[in-house]
């Protein structure tokens, strides 16, 4: 069966350079779509011109969670 989607578009958001650098990495590696936000609140501005297929984030941010985020998405 052949997969519907190419080139999914990713959005990794993470407080942290390095984490965030790493998946982009590893991500791009496999042709997928990387954009990435340091914070819920630049997801959350991300969100409203783009859409992602996925949505990566880091479990604990400043000021809104990575759970929290999920919640408001």
């Amino acid at each position: 069966m052949e997969n519907s989607v190419s080139n999914p578009r990713i959005l990794i958001v993470d407080d942290n350079a390095i984490m965030r650098k790493t998946l982009r990495k590893i991500l791009v590696q496999i042709e997928l779509h990387v954009q990435e936000a340091v914070s819920a609140q630049e997801a959350l501005s991300l969100l409203e011109t783009a859409s992602f297929d996925c949505i990566l984030t880091d479990w604990s941010m400043p000021e809104m969670s990575g759970l929290e985020l999920l919640k408001v998405i």
